[in-house]
């Protein structure tokens, strides 16, 4: 496989993904609603328990989160790392639906979700919001995405699988997208 102008520009899309996702991080002290969320996943980590402590708002970032933990890594940017990761991996799968919506299309909206403020600011939050968008969008090119190759297919649909089981943990915000993946699947 060469490198094309189009991988060079999707490699460019995820570099400024990451630098406005990454850069300064955890600056900003952690909201209250964050605070409450990694610190029941340290609580895990750390092996303590606090009564009536309440409940993490998604459960795929509390067991992220506390795996992130459980080697003694804690600060308020290693709390948003999991969601910022995952607004990273974002932008990466508009290449998988060129075929769908267009090469120039596809290239376009990788950008777009990499500068779109709305993405950046969730993929800067310490909760499970990003985590629900990656894994619907996710989910739905394990259902579009249609290559040659049957085995490649078959790959695709298990990732679409495990995805849909990931977005289902991944918080409220994930029962918003089940609509959209019900009508892309029928």
């Amino acid at each position: 496989m060469r490198l094309t102008v189009e991988h060079l520009l999707y490699w460019t899309a995820l570099l400024l993904a990451a630098a406005m996702r990454l850069f300064a991080l955890g600056a900003m002290p952690l909201y209250p609603h964050e605070a409450h969320n990694a610190w029941l996943a340290w609580l895990v980590a750390t092996g303590q328990s606090v009564e009536q402590s309440g409940a993490p708002s998604s459960a795929l970032y509390h067991l992220l989160q506390s795996f992130i933990f459980l080697p003694g890594f804690t600060s308020d940017a290693v709390a948003r790392l999991a969601p910022a990761v995952a607004g990273i991996a974002l932008v990466a799968l508009p290449w998988w639906w060129r075929s769908w919506l267009g090469r120039g299309a596809a290239l376009v909206l990788a950008f777009l979700l990499a500068i779109d403020p709305w993405m950046v600011a969730f993929s800067r939050m310490a909760d499970g919001t990003m985590l629900s968008i990656f894994f619907a969008l996710l989910t739905l090119t394990g259902i579009v995405y249609d290559p040659m190759d049957e085995a490649i297919r078959l790959r695709w649909q298990a990732i679409g699988a495990i995805s849909a089981g990931l977005l289902l943990a991944s918080g409220a915000m994930a029962w918003s997208f089940l609509p959209l993946l019900a009508v892309a699947l029928f």
